[in-house]
């Protein structure tokens, strides 16, 4: 038997609580119990196919995060780095740091060989 549609079980549900017919017969119960229950394993799949999906999201987010904190290295030894607050430390000349708290000209630094440099 068919899982019935949304709206043909309101129906269903409807005439059993009396409003708009008469109180259904006993043969009508093993039919909604039955409908109930489809529903129910309906709703359990999707809640397993939803939170499949959400750890999915949750393992990609990880991912991302770890690749922002990450350093990229250049070929010469320069590397991007990002991080909170301003850089510090040494690092080679023409380094990146991407200051993520940062605001206006605090979120990308350069280190010049003694200091990092807000560029941006």
């Amino acid at each position: 038997m068919a899982t019935p549609t949304l709206a043909e079980l309101a129906i269903r549900l409807t005439t059993v609580d009396g409003v708009g017919a008469a109180v259904p017969s006993s043969a009508d119960i093993p039919t909604i119990e039955a409908d109930l229950n489809g529903l129910h394993t309906t709703i359990q799949q999707l809640s397993l196919i939803i939170q499949s999906q959400l750890n999915t999201l949750a393992a990609q987010v990880t991912q991302l995060q770890t690749g922002l904190s990450t350093p990229i290295s250049g070929g010469n030894g320069t590397t991007w780095t990002s991080g909170t607050g301003a850089p510090s430390g040494t690092a080679v000349s023409g380094s990146l740091y991407s200051r993520i708290s940062g605001g206006a000209m605090t979120s990308l630094y350069v280190y010049n060989g003694t200091t990092w440099t807000a560029v941006a």
